[in-house]
Formats: structure tokens, sequence, C-alpha cells
């Protein structure tokens, strides 16, 4: 017997020791919980007061030849910009072509309250030298861990993203991450959406450091381009300078994440499935007692909400199947639970 509080379609992940499928939003394409808006989506964005707190402090992550950070500091001239990259200065220039960029960016008059910093891991930023700074927004950029098809690396890279930056956020600030089509794994991917166990799995990595998705936008990649970016990522095996080594802007999404706390409520949470066995004493099978089943599955319902911090949360309970031990006529439970949170950040 089932039973649940609401319908929902089910998609497995054999990639977990939970399962998981998502509650799909009325739109699928661009959605939002909140009134923020994306900062680096759109270069046409308004910089209205939901973003802008004075001079909006923005950190950027993992830039390659500093286009982007260019492109952002010429759209916004108002934002204190830090830009900073994995490599050391030398690398950027001669590897990545990045010297034009960072010779625009340095410059004072053109482009006031910008810093650059090399050298930066993007998985160790509570180890950076930020002097206790604390950012409005912290964006990284189509993270790649530089080698093709591995996906497990990738969902690391930014597992540890997330971690290491969760210090760096400003009260009421976001943390703004854009994936190439189909690699966030919600459904917001629309036609790019991919097998769960094919994504990177942008809202489950993002919770081990306490996020929740609040909104994901298209990232507009002509706009961008218009305004000098270009895209310079090097896939294994592609010389450095060909047409082919760039990211793939076209789809690309670009998800806006929130701490949990009050008030915020997260989008396409991941719903998980735990399995879970009790001895019942005295019990006929209680499949084929309603009352029972009943009491039986709020019970386990109130239980585990209590440590979900949500009554909501476990949608549902079904009974899988009763063995009855003739020893002493004990009956084992077998039940599956279904739950998931909009409350807070959830991971397996």
């Amino acid at each position: 017997k089932r039973f649940k509080s609401r319908d929902q379609p089910r998609v497995t992940n054999n990639n977990s020791s939970a399962t998981s499928f998502q509650i799909p939003p009325n739109d699928v394409e661009v959605f939002s919980s909140s009134h923020h808006k994306c900062l680096v989506a759109d270069p046409l964005t308004p910089l209205d007061e939901t973003l802008q707190h004075g001079s909006l402090r923005v950190l950027l992550v993992g830039e390659g030849d500093f286009t982007f950070a260019l492109a952002l500091k010429r759209c916004y001239p108002s934002i204190s910009l830090t830009a900073t990259s994995l490599h050391t200065e030398v690398e950027a220039q001669e590897q990545w072509g990045a010297s034009t960029s960072l010779a625009d960016l340095k410059h004072p008059q053109l482009h006031p309250a910008v810093r650059i910093l090399h050298g930066i891991d993007g998985t160790s930023l509570h180890l950076a030298p930020f002097g206790g700074e604390q950012f409005d927004c912290v964006a990284f950029m189509f993270p790649h861990c530089g080698k093709k098809g591995q996906i497990h690396l990738n969902r690391q890279l930014i597992r540890d993203f997330f971690i290491s930056v969760a210090p760096l956020i400003a009260p009421g600030g976001q943390v703004e991450m854009a994936v190439s089509a189909g690699q966030g794994g919600t459904l917001a991917d629309g036609p790019f959406l991919r097998e769960p166990g094919n994504s990177w799995q942008v809202v489950e990595q993002a919770a081990s450091g306490g996020l929740m998705l609040t909104g994901v936008s298209a990232f507009q990649a002509a706009l961008w381009e218009e305004r000098g970016v270009r895209s310079t990522g090097c896939w294994r095996g592609m010389p450095r300078g060909t047409s082919t080594q760039g990211f793939k802007y076209e789809g690309g999404r670009v998800h806006v994440f929130h701490m949990e706390g009050p008030g915020v409520r997260g989008i396409y949470p991941p719903v998980f499935f735990r399995d879970l066995t009790l001895w019942a004493d005295n019990w006929e099978d209680p499949r084929d007692d309603g009352d029972k089943v009943e009491e039986l599955v709020n019970s386990i319902k109130h239980l585990a909400c209590l440590t979900f911090l949500d009554q909501n949360a476990v949608s549902e309970v079904e009974v899988l199947e009763v063995w009855r031990r003739l020893s002493d006529q004990r009956c084992s439970v077998h039940m599956r639970m279904t739950y998931f949170n909009d409350e807070v950040a959830l991971n397996w």
C-alpha cells in the first residue's frame, strides 16, 4: 500500500547510495524562487537594488584569458571586481592569451576598483588572501576539471568549490555558476536534459556547502561574445589556439545559489529514496489492516520529519514487503521512504 502527499515522477539515479528525482516547477526553462537577479547570465541585466549594495563586490573564480572579467567590468563599471586565476600571471599570458585583457583591467583610470589575483585554487578559497573580505556575488564560469568524460571529477571540483566558498559569501549574497548545456542536471536544462547519472548534479554538490539553488537563467552567449568574451577552455588532446578547444556556450545555464536560512526556498530540490526495515510484534500482515498501516506510516513520517526539519519533507512511505518469523511470529516490515526539502540543503 502506498501513501502519498503529492504525485511526482520518478527518475532513478544509479550513481548514488540514494536514488533521487526532482520536483518540476511550472516553467522548466528559466525559474526562480525569489526576486534575486542573475548577474553573469546576461550583460544587459540592470544592476538594481536587488543586486547592488552601494558598490557590488564581485569575485570571479577560475578565469583563463580574463576576457569575461574585462567584459563584466565594462558592462558594470561601478562594481568592485576581484578576478582570480588558478594559473600564474605568466601562464595566463603565455598559455591562455590573457596579456591584453590583463593590461586593460590593470589600467586604474579605465577600470578602477579591480584586483587581480593569480595562483588561487577555486577549491580552497577559504585559504586565499582576501583579507577577510566577503562578496555579494561569487561567480565560477564554466568550471571544468580539464579531462573529457570525467563526470565524477567535475562533481568533486564543484563540490569542493561550494564548500570552500561558503565563508566568503556576504549576508544576502549569492553564488553563480555557469555550466554547459545539460551539465547542471536540473529540469531547467530543458531540451538538453540528460539522465541524472550523466550530469554534474549541481544542486546536490552545492548542498555540501549549505547552498540551495534559487534561480536558473540561460547564458546569453552571443551577447557576451559581442562584448569580447572568448571561450578558451582546452580539451585534452586538442592544441591551444584552435577553434575546437573552447567550451560550448550555447544552451548553457547559470545557476544561482544562496545559503540556506530563513526565507530561502530552493528550486528543483532532489528527492531521495531510503529503504528501512523494522520489527513489529504480535502483528498479522500489516498490509491487510488499513488502520495499522496508516499508524505505521504516520509514525515513520513523524520521526523522519523531526530529522529533516520540515513537516512536509517526507512525501511518501510505501510498505514493500512483510516477512513473518515462524519461531516467534514477529513481522519484519520493509518500507521505502521518499523525502525532499526545499528549505534545507540536503545531499546524500
